[in-house]
């Protein structure tokens, strides 16, 4: 493929994807706010904390957010009393995050409101179409970067990495 061709494409994909998260974020704002004052980004921010152990550094590598970003969700969201902060008991030179039962029941409420939001979307799709750009989402976002670890060993949080 030309490099003229390579250069559409990812321009497509940037505006395809741009595109697609604003859609995302003004079908569901109404719904996440009224579940527990929450954005698109908390929602998989909290979605994260929910479904693996990562520490705070590791979720920043994981969402490839900055640290101070992290932190200040972290806050945010332990002063909305929707989860908790604490030392690992094996090693406490590392954190643990834990979500409250207020964190989880608004969680559950919030992913209620976010499916009920985004099936018409991937009905759009067909049910075949739809997995297979869910499958290339998912491998473009755990991809490695060039200045990412050389190993490429970067955790990713996806909804299927329980």
């Amino acid at each position: 493929m030309s490099a003229h061709a390579l250069a559409g494409q990812a321009r497509r994909l940037v505006h395809g994807i741009a595109g697609t998260w604003r859609r995302l974020e003004a079908r569901t704002a109404a719904s996440l706010r009224d579940a527990g004052d929450l954005t698109l980004d908390d929602l998989v921010f909290v979605e994260t904390v929910a479904m693996t152990d990562l520490a705070p550094g590791e979720i920043a590598t994981a969402l490839r957010m900055p640290a101070y970003a992290v932190s200040r969700r972290l806050a945010a969201l332990e002063g909305a009393g929707m989860l908790r902060r604490g030392l690992d008991p094996d090693d406490h030179r590392r954190r643990t995050l834990v979500l409250t039962p207020h964190g989880r029941a608004v969680l559950a409420v919030a992913q209620a409101a976010l499916e009920a939001r985004v099936a018409p979307i991937l009905a759009e799709l067909g049910p075949e179409r739809a997995n297979v750009l869910l499958d290339a989402l998912t491998r473009l976002a755990a991809g490695a970067d060039p200045d990412e670890s050389e190993a490429g060993d970067t955790p990713q949080a996806t909804p299927d990495a329980r």
